[in-house]
């Protein structure tokens, strides 16, 4: 399996016509509304504004998902350690993606530190909603 992260950000017609995930099992919710899709909304919508405004969503979202996951392993580290680790084998392809956003450019993308926080705070918010649900 390759470690290298895919090329970011991709092109809005290819965003528009990868596959969607189709709705939680046992629910009739749009895949339009799915976690996927909003996801994909934010980058195509950054990517509107360019490069770099695409590079700078990817690095806010994943500095966030990054330490969701760095809480997770530490919580599940002695109770599950295979869970753990697999936890951190998915948490390191993530920091792989933000990493490479900070190398395209992610810093220098048009209002990078209101962009930057904005994205941060919806991301955690929809992590504790997620928590609730």
């Amino acid at each position: 399996m390759s470690t290298t992260p895919a090329r970011w950000p991709p092109s809005p017609s290819t965003v528009a016509s990868a596959p969607c995930w189709a709705g939680r099992r046992g629910t009739s919710a749009s895949p339009a509304s799915s976690p996927t899709w909003r996801r994909r909304r934010l980058g195509a919508g950054t990517a509107l504004i360019g490069d770099k405004a695409a590079h700078a969503c990817t690095e806010a979202v994943e500095t966030v998902i990054e330490d969701h996951y760095a809480g997770q392993i530490a919580e599940l580290a002695d109770r599950d350690p295979g869970l753990a680790a697999e936890l951190a084998r998915f948490r390191d392809e993530e920091l792989a993606h933000r990493d490479l956003a900070r190398e395209e450019g992610a810093r220098e993308a048009p209002a990078y530190a209101l962009l930057s926080a904005v994205i941060g705070a919806g991301c955690r918010a929809a992590i504790k909603i997620s928590e609730k649900l």
